[in-house]
């Protein structure tokens, strides 16, 4: 767990970890030079991805020592969701509106503006890696980009009522659906959007919330939880 963890007496952040059975608080990795937006294990359990408020940009923190072993301090606003593919390979959205792209040594691949709105805010590789969804909290847009270079793909369609925002996406575990949420004001239920064809097809909405979805994954038979 990590947030503005620690700020008010240490003058930084820090992670905490817990014992999944007990609860338990079993360390603390503090020093960290902004509050944390975003978390996520590497494949290999090993590492942990950090990405900072502010400008302080993505740490990746190697868990048998706790050292910082690779930081990217280059970006221009939050770092608001991370993401790693089957293979290593890590995706970064931030609200400077780029998605950043590394490889499993944790080597910076690319960046790129992504058209579709300013504010990047969810990022998702698809289950085979080939593609990457990203939405953004400044338009009611997705764009899916190739994964290996960061090129437009395609965009999935919204129909009226639209959102204000896409606060998150991420694909159906078989690759036969793209999912996102949303804000909708003005109404009494908040829906979760469904596209066929891995995004490409129909859209379906579902209404599923009174409040606001700010997060959704995917469940590995084919459900998701948000």
């Amino acid at each position: 767990a990590g947030g503005w963890t620690g700020w008010a007496w240490d003058g930084s952040a820090s992670l905490y970890f817990f014992d999944v059975a007990s609860g338990e608080l079993i360390r603390r990795i503090g020093g960290l030079r902004d509050a944390i937006h975003a978390l996520v294990w590497a494949p290999d359990g090993k590492h942990l991805a950090v990405g900072l408020q502010g400008r302080a940009g993505l740490d990746v923190i190697r868990l048998k020592d706790g050292k910082v072993i690779f930081s990217d301090k280059q970006y221009r606003d939050k770092l608001t969701d991370l993401d790693f593919d089957r293979t290593g390979r890590l995706a970064a959205a931030s609200l400077d509106g780029m998605v950043r792209l590394y490889d499993a040594a944790f080597k910076l691949v690319g960046r790129r503006v992504v058209a579709g709105g300013d504010k990047a805010v969810s990022v998702r590789f698809s289950p085979d890696a080939s593609l990457l969804a990203v939405s953004f909290i400044d338009k009611p847009a997705i764009s899916v980009l190739n994964a290996r270079d960061l090129n437009p793909v395609f965009s999935p369609v919204f129909d009226a009522p639209l959102p204000d925002s896409v606060f998150s996406v991420a694909w159906s575990s078989d690759m036969r659906h793209l999912y996102a949420t949303g804000d909708l004001p003005g109404y009494k239920r908040n829906s979760v959007f469904r596209w066929a064809d891995g995004g490409r097809g129909a859209l379906t909405r579902i209404p599923a919330a009174a409040a606001r979805i700010t997060e959704i994954q995917t469940l590995p038979d084919q459900r998701m939880v948000f």
